[in-house]
């Protein structure tokens, strides 16, 4: 063996024999001449880092690379960053909990709610997807009560309930922003006996004129809710008391009523009434709901096959998502104080032309009306104007971002009328914001109706006709949303095709 294998074999061997690595000089080779190659670094400092550089220079019997070797290793104890020991050195507002040495947000810590509410009684909630203290979520609302009793899920705050569905257990007071009290809620029920119910939940009576007898019985400015079971109410003429505070809303569906004798519901002076999911329907002899000086909220209603769909005097009347359908004397008038607002409604095939003195509005007497996102289509009458007819004393008369067409061009007789953002029989044109329309462009422009019901199409000149403003309906007749920015442009009418 040549006498340079033999020095390769003995410097492979020696650190087995040793127990430990060889120790060079630095700048020395194993021979102890000075090299320009650093062979070993060493730092003191921790945690200890090692690295060893290892170049062989014996000259070999052909051309062969050279071959280096490099190691790192670790030892002793890491005194960098260890964690937090406390809350107090948790210095990222989104993680300022400190758990098992990790600044975390509240969905991070063992009890999250309790957390919260141990830091600052005011955010007792944790929200588990922002990992963050807040007043509310959805599902943990015990700060929402009275005039806010619903949970904002895009802010996680407590805001007044909007609609019905905010309030279960009774129904929504869309004035005050609160839900009416539960301690006076009658349940009605047309599959329950009749000779046994209580009107609580377990024993419903069966005809809502029982519950309006319970009303009057008792103080009827509490604030009563009348829950009534999705089912056909055929009675006599269903009265509100005078001076009431009562809610009447479809439970679990749509409640079906009618009057064998006179209009199907009677609103007495003095009182505020709040309806939601009902459906006045076929009192072919008179009308579907009737007011005398007192106040109507009115959600998701429906008025058709009557003689008239509502008769309003000296009240003050919001109709929202509601329809107007088929009532053969006209779908709805208002006369003397107070004012009327349709909101996101369909007036629609109302009146005849045998009968009828107008089709679809009528109003007068001072009294206020006002059409916001709202479709009035194909009304007739005998006499008077279709779609809207106002007489010489009718008070101020606002059309916005609107749908008003009939068969017969004009069917508009409103000197009082203000048109904005709104297409109107062509002929009646008021100001640049709005456009001409005839029954043909009805046609093109919606679906076929069902139930009074016009659903628009797409890429028709009503896209972008409309103006929205604060205040006006977050969203259209069906539920989709609109756009809620000021002045943003939207479709006219009161339904938009679903994005």
């Amino acid at each position: 063996m040549t006498r340079q294998y033999w020095t390769v074999a003995i410097l492979a061997c020696a650190p087995l024999v040793a127990g430990c690595p060889p120790t060079y000089t630095p700048g020395e080779t194993e021979g102890g001449t000075e090299t320009d190659t650093e062979a070993t670094t060493s730092t003191s400092t921790e945690p200890e880092v090692t690295s060893s550089t290892t170049t062989s220079d014996m000259p070999t019997t052909g051309p062969e690379p050279s071959t280096t070797t490099t190691s790192t290793s670790t030892t002793g104890p890491t005194t960098g960053n260890m964690g937090c020991a406390g809350d107090g050195d948790c210095s990222d507002p989104a993680k300022p909990f400190c758990v098992e040495q990790a600044c975390v947000g509240c969905d991070g810590t063992p009890d999250p709610d309790a957390t919260c509410a141990e830091i600052d009684a005011a955010t007792p909630v944790c929200d588990m997807d922002a990992g963050a203290c807040v007043v509310c979520t959805p599902e943990s609302k015990a700060l929402c009560t009275d005039s806010t009793p619903v949970c904002d899920a895009a802010t996680n705050e407590c805001v007044g309930c909007v609609e019905h569905a905010d309030c279960p257990d009774s129904a929504c007071n869309s004035e005050s922003g609160a839900c009416f009290a539960v301690d006076y809620v009658i349940y009605v029920d047309s599959a329950a006996q009749c000779d046994v119910g209580d009107g609580t939940m377990a024993a419903p009576f069966c005809q809502i004129t029982q519950a309006l007898d319970k009303v009057a019985m008792n103080d009827p400015s509490l604030g009563w809710t009348i829950k009534v079971k999705t089912g056909n109410y055929i009675q006599p003429t269903l009265v509100v008391p005078e001076s009431s505070n009562v809610a009447i809303v479809g439970d679990g569906g749509v409640a079906k009523i009618r009057a064998n004798n006179g209009p199907t519901l009677q609103v007495n002076p003095s009182s505020k009434l709040t309806l939601g999911k009902i459906n006045f329907a076929s009192n072919a002899d008179d009308t579907g709901l009737t007011c005398t000086g007192s106040q109507i909220i009115g959600t998701d209603l429906t008025f058709t096959l009557n003689r008239q769909g509502y008769v309003g005097t000296d009240c003050t009347a919001n109709f929202n998502r509601s329809v107007f359908y088929k009532n053969v004397s006209g779908g709805l008038s208002t006369f003397g104080a107070g004012a009327t607002a349709v909101v996101n409604s369909y007036v629609s095939n109302n009146g005849a032309s045998a009968e009828s003195n107008y089709g679809g509005l009528l109003t007068g007497q001072g009294h206020e009306l006002s059409l916001v996102y709202s479709t009035v289509v194909n009304n007739l009458s005998e006499v008077g104007a279709r779609s809207l007819q106002c007489m010489p004393d009718a008070g101020p008369t606002t059309v916005r971002n609107s749908v008003i067409i009939a068969l017969i061009a004009p069917s508009i007789d409103c000197a009082t009328v203000t048109f904005e953002n709104s297409a109107i029989d062509e002929g009646q044109m008021d100001g640049d914001t709005n456009i001409p329309a005839v029954m043909a462009d009805a046609m093109a422009w919606f679906d076929p109706q069902v139930g009074g019901v016009y659903k628009a199409k797409a890429g028709t000149p009503l896209a972008d006709l409309a103006v929205w403003k604060d205040g006006d309906p977050a969203t259209d007749y069906n539920g989709d949303p609109r756009p809620t920015t000021n002045d943003a442009t939207d479709y006219a009418g009161a339904d938009r095709p679903a994005r």
